[in-house]
């Protein structure tokens, strides 16, 4: 009883967390959010679609364990591995779609980061300059001494 609990709240939980990045990337309307919401949707399903086979196999079939039919059995169990495959392959793609993402990211503020840098620069030179044209002396007398 407390396996089917469990199972029904996990899937509950996917639901919640599904509807909410939906929510979530639809604010953005960005072209890489609409791509990663589909990515998230598809392995969502999936997700709630194994667990409730799980669901399904275990409680209704009773194909937690070996019967003597034990080509359904491998059956079931090889098609609930694929399809978790499945979505750990989907999660890796999420992942590396986000890396790419933040890499960008990163790029561009430490490209606003140098920018800044420079622009403070050549302020600094810019005052400096000023300051010391400010400083020249204005009698030339003494630089004729020199020569």
């Amino acid at each position: 009883m407390a396996f089917t609990i469990l199972l029904i709240v996990v899937m509950i939980a996917i639901v919640g967390m599904t509807a909410r990045e939906i929510v979530l990337i639809l604010r953005k309307r960005e072209e890489n959010s609409l791509r990663r919401l589909t990515l998230r949707v598809t392995m969502a399903l999936m997700l709630i679609f194994l667990l409730a086979s799980v669901l399904i196999g275990v409680r209704v079939y009773g194909l937690d364990k070996p019967q003597p039919v034990i080509g359904l059995w491998m059956a079931f169990w090889g098609c609930i591995m694929l399809l978790s495959g499945a979505i750990v392959c989907l999660a890796i793609a999420d992942l590396r779609m986000i890396g790419g993402e933040t890499h960008t990211q990163a790029n561009r503020i430490w490209r606003d980061i140098a920018q800044t840098i420079a622009e403070h620069e050549r302020e600094r030179d810019a005052q400096q300059e000023k300051t010391s044209d400010e400083h020249e002396p204005t009698d030339r007398s003494d630089t004729s001494r020199n020569e």
